[in-house]
């Protein structure tokens, strides 16, 4: 195997293993939080920003050292970079999950008090409606809109779901980014808002057009991950202090929503 080889795997497979071993490590922790207050205890060497990039590093040396020193320093220091990448990735997954989980929650619980409402007299004709006499939303479009509104989360949680676990497969081997109480909340919402939108089709009556699809928008997910990936990357590279880096990788981040922003 030629040097180039050799420093090109290394500077992949180092910073993946040594991310998994943390990430098992830190996973007996129920949350991020309790994970970070548990940190604070410990010295500052152990920090996984201080700690992680020089296994990765030591990694690289170990396997490559019949290497020419100038190999093995740029082996090392793509695998650093790389190491503290997808330390940032999975910070970022536990911290975009976590909002998500909850604002996702709010909306189900006022999406639920709604369908009561509906629920009520579904079936009321227009006329009776008392907005319907000074130009408000009738019972029928006030339904609609409900039912867009359920179709709407559905989607946008399996997309959310969906780049999530493209970034995993691609930077993690498949190994789930989440600590095990943020996966069980995400879990148990995304559930419930697919149970909800079932039992509305119960309660209000289904329509085939308006039934909520828990398929992820392929696209959507793909242009999800690149956001989240990108701004792990830029945050990386400020971290290094490569700030021309990091506006570069933003920079491409705004020309590529502005080529796909809806007109």
């Amino acid at each position: 195997m030629t040097t180039r080889r050799l420093a090109q795997l290394e500077g992949g497979v180092a910073p993946r293993a040594v991310i998994l071993q943390w990430l098992e490590e830190a996973h007996a922790f129920p949350t991020l939080p309790h994970y970070l207050q548990w940190l604070l205890g410990q010295p500052s060497d152990r920090w996984p920003f201080a700690l992680l990039p020089g296994q990765a590093a030591a990694r690289v040396r170990r396997a490559m050292r019949e290497a020419r020193e100038i190999d093995i320093l740029r082996a090392a220091g793509e695998a650093v970079t790389e190491t503290l990448f997808r330390l940032e990735l999975v910070l970022l997954l536990n911290a975009v999950t976590d909002d998500r989980q909850r604002e996702a929650a709010l909306r189900y619980q006022l999406l639920v008090a709604q369908m009561g409402v509906l629920a009520q007299d579904p079936g009321m004709p227009d006329e009776a409606d008392p907005h319907a006499s000074d130009g408000g939303p009738s019972v029928a479009e006030r339904e609609a809109a409900w039912r867009k509104a359920v179709s709407t989360q559905v989607e946008d949680l399996a997309c959310a779901e969906e780049a999530r676990r493209l970034l995993e497969r691609r930077y993690l081997d498949g190994h789930v980014a989440l600590f095990p109480g943020t996966a069980d909340r995400w879990e148990a919402t995304r559930d419930a808002v697919i149970e909800g939108a079932s039992l509305a089709a119960d309660v209000l009556g289904e329509k085939e057009a308006d039934a909520a699809d828990d398929r992820a928008d392929g696209a959507e997910a793909m242009r999800q991950a690149g956001d989240l990936a990108d701004s792990a990357r830029a945050a990386t590279l400020l971290y290094l202090g490569d700030s021309s880096g990091a506006r570069a990788v933003t920079a491409r981040r705004l020309r590529t929503a502005s080529r796909v922003r809806p007109q």
